[in-house]
């Protein structure tokens, strides 16, 4: 039944959500590390500020924890003082590195003993900021968003990072962007970027030279419909039968073509950010940096195998057929496995595409939730 189904899905979610006391214990990590990065430039005025998926609430347990670094006005730290500090005045810091981020500059990573967590620091990442406080907007749209984002972000990390590593498959941001995108195209959610909106509050707002400027809080009833479920069959109707990977781009500000992002003329470089269009078999537009691909490192491979999971989600939902057993699961029962391929042979459609897998769930608790779904 859908309820049970949706009730699954509900655990499923639980599970691999951040748990209050966790999400407490980084946001006290955080206050302690400025602290201590104060007391060693008392004069810097130091403000760390969180933001990306821990910001937004839609981090996993194994999510890094992204920082934006501030100082007041005319002063300055240099970055080699900063890991100095981290390395001899901070306690609990542990595997101070630097990890080069084009088109971001340079990320100081290090391992925080007390939250259990790995942390990635940016200067000043002005855009970072905005573009978690346009999601976090976003989101507060309706409360079925949240839990649709996570589940179609694990959904992708377990299905194709089985045969992919991570640097080749969208990241959670990405796959954030193309949730966005469907629903926008299937007029469940606002344009956030409409000038025209009236009675709703709005963030006037620009940064180094581009237009970050957005929509607020759009007034009136929720355009979302369905259940969590229902969306996520959506998003892989979308993704798996209408979007036309080759020459479109999914943004939240509509369906674009590829080809005239690709030819667009080189803009100036911003603030270090690419200045134009990189070409993909995947593409994902940057809600503010609009010359930005998200999706530029996505392999070809990568992303056919991703468009072919969307379309066999849809082939099995079409059918009837426990759909859910092949959501999450890491490992199928050899039977299971046999019936289902008999069955694809008499109804003369193509062998699932994910034989061979194996290894256990990533998560005890998101197993458990399958179980319930399946009885």
């Amino acid at each position: 039944a859908e309820d049970d189904v949706e009730f699954g899905l509900g655990m499923v979610d639980n599970a691999i959500s951040v748990p209050d006391q966790v999400a407490r214990q980084r946001t006290s990590a955080i206050q302690r590390l400025q602290e201590q990065l104060r007391q060693h430039f008392p004069f810097h005025g130091i403000q760390l500020q969180l933001y990306g998926s821990s910001d937004t609430g839609l981090a996993m347990l194994d999510s890094d924890l992204d920082i934006s670094l501030g100082v007041a006005a005319g002063k300055r730290l240099e970055r080699e003082d900063l890991v100095s500090a981290l390395k001899e005045k901070c306690t609990g810091i542990s595997h101070v590195h630097l990890i080069p981020a084009p088109g971001h500059g340079t990320i100081t990573r290090f391992l925080d003993g007390v939250s259990s967590s790995t942390c990635d620091v940016l200067f000043n990442n002005r855009l970072g900021l905005a573009n978690t406080a346009l999601l976090k907007c976003v989101l507060a749209y309706d409360a079925r968003l949240p839990r649709l984002v996570r589940l179609v972000c694990y959904w992708s990390r377990v299905m194709l990072g089985r045969r992919f590593p991570k640097q080749v498959i969208p990241s959670s941001y990405s796959t954030t962007v193309l949730v966005l995108h469907y629903l926008q195209q299937a007029n469940m959610l606002p344009d956030f970027f409409d000038k025209t909106f009236t009675g709703s509050a709005r963030v006037d707002s620009h940064i180094y030279d581009l237009d970050c400027s957005y929509v607020q809080k759009v007034e009136g009833p929720t355009l979302v419909k369905g259940s969590v479920y229902d969306l996520l069959q959506g998003y892989w109707v979308y993704y798996g039968q209408h979007f036309k990977r080759e020459d479109s781009v999914a943004s939240m500000r509509g369906l674009l073509c590829k080809r005239e992002l690709e030819e667009q003329e080189p803009a100036s470089d911003t603030h270090n950010y690419v200045s134009s269009f990189k070409p993909s078999p995947l593409a994902v537009q940057d809600p503010f940096v609009l010359t930005h691909n998200l999706t530029h490192n996505v392999s070809l491979e990568c992303a056919v195998l991703w468009g072919d999971m969307c379309r066999a989600a849809v082939r099995y939902a079409g059918a009837h057929r426990p759909l859910h057993v092949w959501l999450f699961r890491d490992k199928v029962e050899e039977e299971e496995e046999e019936e289902e391929e008999k069955e694809e042979e008499e109804a003369g459609n193509k062998t699932p595409i994910w034989e061979g897998t194996n290894g256990d769930m990533p998560c005890i608790g998101a197993k458990r939730g399958i179980e319930a779904m399946e009885h």
